[in-house]
């Protein structure tokens, strides 16, 4: 059974690649001019990006960066600490 610093770890974990998958499909939305459209690709929903960005507390890409800067920091904190 995982200790508690485990699960927590593994929770920061799981939150950070939510975060870069998130980060990524910004990025992509951003390099088509602002919008998801079904024509060019059926994976990213404006919706669901929306969606997303509500669940982890999220409102723009610059807060999308600095919530994975925080985490892997904290990442890096229980990594030092298990060392």
């Amino acid at each position: 059974m995982p200790t508690a610093a485990e699960a927590e770890l593994y929770a920061l974990m799981r939150r950070l690649d939510q975060l870069e998958e998130l980060r990524e499909d910004l990025l992509e939305v951003a390099l088509r001019g602002g919008t998801a459209t079904d024509e060019v690709e059926d994976d990213l929903d404006e919706a669901v990006i929306q969606q997303t960005m509500a669940a982890l507390e999220v409102r723009s890409l610059a807060d999308v960066d600095r919530r994975i800067a925080e985490l892997n920091a904290r990442v890096d904190e229980y990594e030092s600490h298990e060392a």
